[in-house]
């Protein structure tokens, strides 16, 4: 008896072609558009669920997780379809990731009917989450709370949650559109293509996956609110290296130094110095210090060129910058600006 496989997707040409090319790999299939259509045609007595992460409005977790509740088995039987990193994905429930060959969706669906083998097609679930999906590792702690500002703490918290919400919106689109899109197109090209394909085929599925790859790298990579690093250096060279043509060189493991906890609230500063010491020229070099005692943290940030033919930029414009940081930090900052380095140092209550 042929297998029954369920389908949700809310994008219509995506339900079409799996569909189709489940059909034909020999299985019956039935599709829905959304959670509560699903959730009609009685989800559990199917033999497999292939559910888009991303269903307009909801997510495909959240159908996953309503019909565990019902029945704790269900998730072996479940498959997500992702178009990228769009919040934390169930642990123990395969994924696929979008575009996906015709092979790789037929051998996802008979990975799960191999009971006690853990289905992991495509790539892992079990990714850390999106920064606005942790909050409370994104906030800074404060050591010394009786003299801190609470006010700077309490507003680079706010301009994080803003930024991480605005990464939510863009996987968002991503996925509804463009991703959709190319995934479509990927797997519409599979289903017309004749044996043996031709070169010209070849190439456009190649161009197809490619960009679709790419648009992923946007969701799937660390961004900076996602601090997965182990030391301070490593947050801090994390959240900063978009501002520079490489990664700075970072020494803060210094005995005395600042705990993880504060991390995350130095990255910040780190990332305001770059932003208020960068140039209209291509992106330079920087090296950063961090010293820390029980009541002061001390931040020396020595930026220079990427070439020897650039200067450093235009201590005009960077000093009312640096200027404008430390006030509303409430911190003391000094600045040796030449025409080949600059050097800043900002000192700020702990």
């Amino acid at each position: 008896m042929a297998q029954r496989i369920l389908v949700v997707d809310d994008v219509a040409e995506m339900r079409r072609l799996v569909w189709r090319a489940l059909r034909a790999g020999g299985y019956v299939v039935d599709v829905a558009a959304t959670v509560a259509e699903a959730l009609k045609m009685d989800p559990g007595g199917y033999d497999a669920l292939l559910i888009d992460a991303n269903l307009g409005p909801e997510r495909g977790a959240d159908l996953i997780e309503t019909l565990r509740s019902r029945d704790e088995a269900v998730a072996a039987r479940c498959l997500i379809m992702t178009g990228g990193s769009l919040g934390r994905l169930p642990a123990d429930v395969a994924t696929l990731a979008k575009p996906f060959q015709l092979g790789e969706l037929l051998d996802a669906v008979r990975e799960l009917q191999q009971p006690g083998t853990p289905a992991k097609p495509g790539e892992r679930a079990d990714v850390p989450a999106d920064a606005d999906a942790q909050p409370e590792v994104a906030r800074p702690e404060v050591a010394r709370p009786e003299v801190a500002r609470p006010e700077v703490a309490q507003l680079l918290g706010i301009i994080r949650r803003l930024r991480a919400r605005e990464r939510h919106d863009l996987a968002d689109y991503l996925h509804d559109g463009p991703i959709q899109e190319l995934a479509a197109a990927s797997l519409e090209l599979q289903l017309r293509r004749g044996a043996p394909a031709g070169p010209a085929a070849d190439l456009v599925q190649q161009q197809v996956d490619t960009a679709a790859r790419s648009l992923r790298g946007l969701l799937d990579e660390p961004w900076p609110l996602r601090p997965a690093q182990t030391s301070v250096a490593e947050v801090i060279s994390a959240r900063t290296a978009w501002l520079l043509a490489e990664p700075p060189a970072v020494d803060a493991d210094l005995p005395g130094g600042p705990d993880m906890g504060e991390a995350p609230g130095i990255a910040d500063i780190v990332e305001l110095m770059l932003l208020a010491t960068e140039t209209a020229g291509p992106p330079g070099r920087a090296h950063v210090t961090v010293r820390a005692d029980p009541s002061l943290l001390e931040i020396d940030l020595t930026r220079m060129p990427d070439r020897d033919d650039q200067t450093a930029g235009d201590p005009a414009t960077a000093r009312p910058a640096l200027g404008g940081l430390a006030a509303a930090l409430g911190a003391d900052v000094r600045a040796e600006l030449s025409r080949r380095q600059w050097r800043v140092s900002l000192a700020m209550r702990r």
